[in-house]
């Protein structure tokens, strides 16, 4: 925004000392129109800002000198053919449907050849073979009755007791003395 000035004189009209209404008000203030606001400086606000030049534009690649290089180009990046131009509107992809359409995969990075030794014999080694992944289905979790994450079935509720009621002796042997009973301590 072109006309944006600064708005302090007329902000801070009880004449607050600079500092501390800088800090109170003026860095959680999102003004657009005042200069010291901090509208625009957030990283969603700069990101919002930027998406299309850091999505398509200019990508920001990894150096090929990285150590870290090797080992990510050489995942398994499919490119799925027939949507890069998509027609309409966009779809949301079901990975298993995704499984049954062609895929291409995305070029591996050239493997260096092996260095060649004539005084040594060759051998031939064979690599271990991985069992295929299984195939996972969606579907619901079966109903496997009541069950409680993180312990067991809850403690059945205590009732609620008169706070007025004589409570039952702690041992069976106690004798209990009725109301208006006469007592007599000693021998």
């Amino acid at each position: 925004m072109a006309d944006r000035k600064d708005w302090l004189d007329l902000c801070n009209d009880k004449r607050v000392p600079f500092n501390d209404f800088i800090s109170f008000f003026c860095d959680r203030c999102s003004q657009k129109e005042c200069t010291r606001s901090q509208w625009g400086k957030s990283a969603f606000e700069k990101r919002a800002q930027n998406w299309e030049k850091q999505l398509f534009e200019e990508v920001p690649r990894m150096d090929p000198s990285d150590p870290r290089f090797a080992e990510m180009s050489a995942k398994k990046f499919l490119t799925i053919v027939g949507s890069e131009a998509p027609s309409g509107q966009s779809e949301w992809l079901d990975v298993q449907e995704v499984e049954k359409k062609q895929v291409e995969p995305a070029p591996a990075p050239p493997t260096p050849a092996p260095p060649t030794v004539s005084a040594m014999p060759e051998k031939v080694v064979e690599t271990a073979k991985l069992p295929p992944l299984p195939t996972s289905s969606l579907q619901n979790t079966p109903n496997r009755g009541p069950q409680m994450i993180g312990g067991g079935l809850p403690k059945p509720a205590q009732p609620v007791l008169d706070p007025w009621a004589p409570k039952p002796p702690a041992d069976p042997n106690d004798r209990v003395v009725q109301p208006g009973a006469k007592i007599k301590f000693g021998g």
